[in-house]
């Protein structure tokens, strides 16, 4: 079925891009010689610092079948060509059941409209989605086929639009909300269920299972989970590790938050991930997000330049340890900035609901420029793969259904960043040596986005025959 697209010009800033340090594995090379639709044109304002008169065009997205209310572009999810989008209370099928659409990221064409086998009313399907490869994951926290807001979530061949799978929780009860964030990751899948009682009320949980077969493989709980913590109210997923927010978990006062990771092959917890300046309410692990070996944390209501201006914080997977805070260069109070994260290689997104979207660079910690256009809820949720991003634009807490505001929508930016000078350094030394290789290999192994070359969403021989192209190339 065909989607509806707008493009038009925005101006950005002109900036290089070098992929982080990654995992560094001993088994190394160190020769280099080895081996549509309805298109209609408008022009949008976007807010860009500094502005150097470099264009790059934006595909904004909207289904096909909306009413006011559908809150599409809710959740968000890129990898490589192709990008799915949450519209979380859709009505097409009942009240609030909800849906998810599949688009070609390179051309804005919708592919396909997904809905669960059997809907359930209120299940708001597709308020989480993520995307790997060719496999798609929505969650659908509300739904009530087992028992009242018990929850699932569905896995997705996105070529074809087939349900695969449908996921529960072994263990799971009435009012868990399993499906509250999803995650998906080469052949494995995280599933929070932010309700789980395991370790008090409300305390929280996630889960892992093998894409392949639907089966669940482990469990996930804090180790010192508590009532009312909410983990697993944000999950990511790269390759082995896991990262999982609890935003209301009382380590520094009340609803400070943290965030905590996983080694998915084993269960075990890394490491727990708490701000240095933590502060009672500032809901650090709001949204979460991992490249490589870099993490990222929002703390949406952290109240360093007012009331919930908010922030985020980038981490070292492999020592824990705190690198950068970031905030925004214009932030107020009630911006809610960290609200959505999302990171890819050396770029971090993070939004703010209505107030814009900031891009940084997560050697340096520097703001690269802001976007913003004058679209309801735009900032809402954001995806980064590669040079691509899209910003979803929703706004769940206006529903009524009166204003056409309300569709939502979603914004897709494609090569917003020019290729790196080179490549294939992937540690960002300035030279080409067996380090990078060895990263190279690390991050194809876990099918991390910075070792996908041939940015198809696919980890093959094109890709290892596109890195040492890169890489016998050199650097300028």
């Amino acid at each position: 079925m065909g989607g509806l697209f707008t493009l038009h010009d925005l101006s950005f800033a002109w900036f290089h891009v070098y992929t982080p340090t990654e995992r560094i594995l001993m088994n190394i090379m160190t020769s280099r010689e080895r081996p549509i639709s309805t298109i209609s044109l408008v022009l949008l304002a976007a807010v860009c610092c500094p502005a150097l008169g470099h264009a790059q065009e934006g595909i904004e997205l909207v289904a096909a079948e909306r009413i006011p209310g559908d809150v599409f572009g809710v959740s968000v999810a890129i990898s490589g060509t192709t990008l799915i989008v949450g519209a979380g209370e859709d009505n097409g099928s009942g009240n609030d059941t909800g849906c998810a659409y599949l688009f070609d990221s390179s051309t804005g064409t919708e592919l396909f409209r997904l809905t669960a086998s059997v809907v359930s009313e209120g299940g708001k399907f597709g308020a989480s989605v993520g995307v790997s490869g060719t496999t798609a994951i929505v969650g659908a926290a509300g739904n009530s086929e087992l028992g009242h807001r018990f929850g699932a979530a569905y896995l997705f061949d996105t070529t074809t639009g087939e349900q695969l799978f449908k996921l529960t929780a072994l263990d799971g009860d009435v009012r868990d909300q399993f499906g509250s964030s999803v995650s998906i990751s080469g052949n494995l899948a995280i599933v929070g269920s932010i309700a789980d009682d395991d370790r008090g009320l409300n305390s929280g949980s996630a889960y892992i299972f093998d894409v392949t077969t639907g089966q669940q493989l482990l469990k996930l709980t804090a180790s010192d989970g508590a009532e009312g913590d909410y983990f697993g109210n944000t999950v990511f997923l790269s390759g082995s590790t896991a990262i999982v927010g609890a935003y209301r978990n009382d380590e520094r006062g009340t609803d400070s938050g943290a965030a905590y990771l996983f080694d998915v092959t084993t269960g075990e917890e890394l490491f727990k991930l708490v701000a240095s300046d933590a502060a009672v309410e500032d809901w650090f692990g709001r949204s979460v997000s991992i490249s490589g070996t870099t993490v990222i944390v929002g703390a949406e209501r952290d109240d360093d330049s007012g009331t919930s201006s908010g922030s985020a914080y980038l981490f070292d997977s492999i020592t824990g340890q705190e690198i950068f805070k970031l905030t925004a260069s214009d932030a107020s109070s009630f911006k809610n900035f960290g609200h959505g994260v999302s990171i890819s290689g050396r770029t971090a997104v993070i939004t703010t609901p209505d107030a814009g979207t900031y891009f940084f660079d997560t050697m340096t910690g520097e703001e690269l420029f802001k976007l913003n256009l004058p679209a309801h809820g735009f900032g809402y949720s954001a995806a980064i793969s590669d040079r691509s991003v899209i910003v979803g634009a929703a706004d769940p807490g206006d529903d009524d259904g009166g204003d056409p505001d309300l569709f939502g929508s979603a914004f897709l930016f494609n090569d917003i960043v020019d290729l790196p000078a080179c490549p294939a350094d992937l540690t960002g030394e300035g030279d080409l040596n067996f380090l990078d290789v060895s990263a190279f290999l690390s991050a194809f192994g876990n099918q991390d986005p910075v070792a996908d070359f041939e940015a198809d969403g696919s980890f093959n021989f094109l890709d290892v025959s596109a890195f040492l192209a890169a890489f016998g190339a050199g650097c300028p």
